[in-house]
């Protein structure tokens, strides 16, 4: 294997949001016997970077699910965002099913309401951590929020009319039968792929913006195959990679469709899954 790529939230991240040490001295390891190590994520640039910033990693990233590609220095190589009229076409099907949705751009996040998005996480993320505290998982989402600069508006049509460029966008409802109505009505729109980053969401991006379609680009450009890839993640927007990589790991955490579509399943976000999967990598490479 000459690359691994790893999701962030629910993979390299464990519940409390951090890259763990065992996580983090794992990735040196892997780097320093020449394996390349990327992180994809639905995240944006800068949010994955302060990230990786804290724990003085430096990797290059796909940011937004393959809606833009960095390198380790920060320079954009490829980017595939959504144009103006799809976009609008998102948010008229999120507001006909009465779901809360934000924009995620080059210039940070809108939404909005603030208080909308921050009760609205709180609530989704504690039915899925049901044992951590609601004040921690508070503090969490505010990070995020922080991390991904959200800006706070009633005026979208203005912001999806504006010189920003579209990335992603994002609907969130604790109501499954209302994310369905909303895929069903714009499941037919040849630009758009839909996916989703746990319960509860949907994620909307380019054709063209699938984490593994952009990865399998990304190697491609460096004379690698996708066979000498080992991905690792957790969720319905990962599956594309998974299935594309010679190497695709599960989370422990993950759902059990998720782990079929793996050729190997390692332990728990929250019991250093990625270090494992790479140490587990590395052995069987110096046998």
């Amino acid at each position: 294997m000459k690359i691994i790529a790893t999701d962030m939230d629910g993979t390299l991240l464990n519940s409390r949001g951090d890259i763990s040490d065992e996580n983090k001295q794992a990735i040196e390891k892997a780097i320093a016997n020449n394996i390349e190590v990327i992180v994809v994520t639905g995240r944006s640039y800068i949010s994955a970077k302060r990230l990786l910033r804290e724990k003085n990693l430096h990797t290059p990233i796909i940011g937004f699910n393959g809606g833009e590609v960095r390198s380790e220095e920060g320079k954009i190589i490829m980017n595939f965002p959504l144009n103006k009229e799809l976009c609008s076409k998102i948010a008229a099907a999120c507001s006909a099913e009465g779901v809360y949705y934000d924009i995620y751009t080059n210039e940070g996040v809108y939404s909005s309401s603030k208080e909308q998005t921050v009760e609205s996480f709180v609530t989704l993320l504690a039915r899925i951590h049901n044992q951590t505290p609601l004040e921690d998982i508070r503090k969490l989402v505010e990070q995020h929020m922080e991390d991904e600069q959200f800006h706070f508006t009633d005026q979208y049509e203005q912001v999806l009319h504006s010189n920003l460029t579209f990335y992603k966008m994002f609907a969130l409802s604790l109501q499954e039968e209302q994310l369905q109505n909303v895929y069903h009505r714009l499941k037919g729109e040849e630009e758009l792929v839909i996916t989703s980053s746990g319960k509860g969401n949907l994620e909307f991006n380019h054709q063209d913006a699938k984490k593994g379609t952009v990865l399998q680009r990304y190697v491609n450009e460096k004379g690698i195959s996708m066979n000498e890839v080992m991905a690792i993640g957790d969720n319905y927007n990962d599956v594309s990679m998974l299935q594309m990589a010679g190497r695709g790991v599960a989370m422990g955490n993950a759902n059990e469709d998720i782990k079929e579509v793996c050729s190997h399943v390692t332990k728990t976000n929250d019991e250093n899954g990625v270090a494992v999967a790479i140490e587990q990598l590395l052995n069987e490479l110096n046998e």
